[in-house]
């Protein structure tokens, strides 16, 4: 059985794995406990593109971590002078 016909677009399992570069057992795994939303059709899982493009684009802004300095490091070298313009 293929996916819903309902006009929206649909990935397998491993389509999905590739746009949230995942494999594709974690994806069955998060499917599985609801942690992303998908149908079942026959033996198949599917989930909406939408929906793995907007997990994917948070847990891309979730993976990029501010960079933190010591405390009391200004970011610049001692003998470095301020730019001003």
């Amino acid at each position: 059985m293929g996916p819903p016909d309902d006009g929206e677009v649909w990935l397998s399992l491993t389509e999905a794995a590739l746009v949230l570069r995942l494999s594709r057992v974690r994806v069955g795994q998060l499917v599985r406990a609801g942690r992303i939303p998908a149908t079942k059709q026959g033996r198949r899982w599917w989930i909406r593109r939408l929906h793995a493009e907007t997990l994917s684009a948070s847990r891309a802004a979730q993976a990029t971590p501010q960079r933190q300095l010591p405390q009391g490091a200004s970011g610049r070298d001692r003998d470095e002078k301020p730019v001003v313009i």
